[in-house]
Formats: C-alpha cells, structure tokens, sequence
C-alpha cells in the first residue's frame, strides 16, 4: 500500500469517523486528531475540508496532522477544478489557511 493510498483512507476515517487498515503512524494521527476535536482543540477536519473545497475548488486527495498541540497542522493536498494538485497548510485549531504550494 502507497503513502497517497494509506493518505486517503486516513482522510475518509477522519471524514468518517472510521478505522481503515492503515500503518501505526497513520492511526496515531486519526487517533491524535480525534482527540484534539473531542477536546476542543482541533477543528474538525470536515468543516475545514468544506472550506477548503469552496476556498479552492476540486476535491481532497490526501490529509497528514503535522506538529504537536497548538502547532498542530493539518496538511492537506488537493485536486483543484482546474487540474491542480496543490498542497496547503491549514493550522488545526483555527482552520487558517498558513501557506499554499504548488499549482500553476
């Protein structure tokens, strides 16, 4: 199984709320971004996926969690309607977007 495979299913379980077969590194950040939005911490990743869709347009590829507490970061690669795969930063406890890469 790919990274961008393991990727996506990490994406669906956070969308979902679901457990996917998935490494341990994959399942600690479900698990960690779970708690973070049970706790108030973190937004959920659903209501930062919809801004972002709206913000950019297209759809999400792939979410990885970055950084430890308040520097938690989602990032989040997106295919834009315009065939774009881009990659943004959003930080996990306001959803502000903090950096875009890629794209044209």
């Amino acid at each position: 199984m790919t990274r961008s495979t393991i990727g996506i299913g990490l994406a669906a379980a956070l969308l979902l709320g679901t457990f996917t077969a998935a490494p341990a590194w994959a399942l600690e950040d479900q698990d960690r971004a779970q708690d973070g939005v049970r706790n108030g911490q973190f937004q959920p990743f659903s209501q930062i996926k919809s801004n972002l869709e709206r913000r950019f347009g297209g759809r999400v590829l792939d979410v990885d969690m970055r950084g430890k507490g308040e520097n938690s970061e989602y990032e989040v690669k997106l295919l834009t309607k315009d065939g774009d795969v881009i990659l943004v930063q959003t930080d996990a406890k306001t959803g502000r977007v903090l950096g875009v890469k890629g794209g044209r």
